[in-house]
């Protein structure tokens, strides 16, 4: 089985050709489709296993990050991407991508559990490296990554923070289990918001969620740009690593997701 990948680009999208490029990589069918080409005709998903929605900065992050995509979708194709998942389909959100997925309310994908994504506490644009735990037990990923495994992969954003309207809504996603990654410290502990490690400020060091059907699955960090050895900051101080390893940590997730389908 082919599995067959649909990124969505928009105006203001930045990383949709390497978010390809790595679909492409792990030998799925993927293609680059325009926002506006597929609210024409929504049916499009069905053609589709998995629906990717990149990072950038999509209509200028105008209201807030990813507000206006995330809106139009839901106005426009909501129906189209409800029957999408419930066919067996999967949605993908990176950055931006997760930003939209908040703000079109796919995730957390209830009413009960009340979310956002806010300006970083810095006030400011963060790209660097950071280090993220796995959380979860039971995701889309699962297939692939243990319960603590830990990853190196960059950020870059400017309204990444994940914040809850209170601790009882931290308290659902903690007991609900759809906290998919947590920001942690070189020694693997837990940030607990301490920048850099934590970049954002997010809440409970939140850099990636799922919904509560765990088929709608965001993160801030961008696993693309982690996906070859040679993106590594420090792969000239481990030119071996290059030659003797191809791939990166972000190799394992997307690879992770591409498992989800065909398992």
């Amino acid at each position: 089985m082919v599995v067959r990948v649909l990124i969505v680009r928009a105006p203001g999208t930045n990383c949709d050709f390497e978010t390809a490029l790595a679909f492409r990589e792990l030998s799925c069918d993927t293609s680059i489709i325009t926002f506006s080409r597929l609210i024409q005709n929504g049916k499009l998903v069905h053609d589709f296993d998995i629906l990717v929605f990149p990072g950038g900065f999509s209509y200028g992050d105008y209201v807030r990050a990813g507000a206006v995509l995330g809106k139009r979708l839901i106005a426009r194709i909501g129906s189209e991407i409800r029957d999408f998942l419930r066919g067996g389909g999967l949605i993908m959100g990176i950055c931006n991508g997760f930003q939209i997925l908040v703000e079109a309310g796919l995730i957390p994908g209830t009413d009960n559990i009340r979310i956002a994504l806010t300006t970083n506490i810095s006030l400011r644009y963060e790209c660097r490296w950071t280090i993220l735990k796995y959380e979860s037990k039971n995701s889309p990923l699962s297939n692939s990554l243990k319960t603590g495994y830990i990853l190196r992969i960059p950020v870059g954003h400017g309204e990444g923070r994940v914040i809850t309207k209170s601790t009882n809504d931290l308290k659902l996603l903690v007991d609900n289990d759809l906290i998919l990654f947590r920001y942690v410290k070189p020694d693997g502990t837990y940030a607990e918001g301490e920048y850099p490690w934590n970049p954002n400020g997010s809440t409970y060091d939140i850099a990636g969620l799922q919904n509560v059907d765990r088929n709608v699955i965001g993160m801030m960090p961008h696993p693309e740009r982690a996906f070859y050895t040679w993106q590594l900051p420090d792969w000239t101080r481990n030119r071996e690593l290059v030659y003797r390893e191809k791939f990166a940590d972000g190799y394992l997730i997307l690879r992770a997701v591409i498992q989800y389908i065909l398992k």
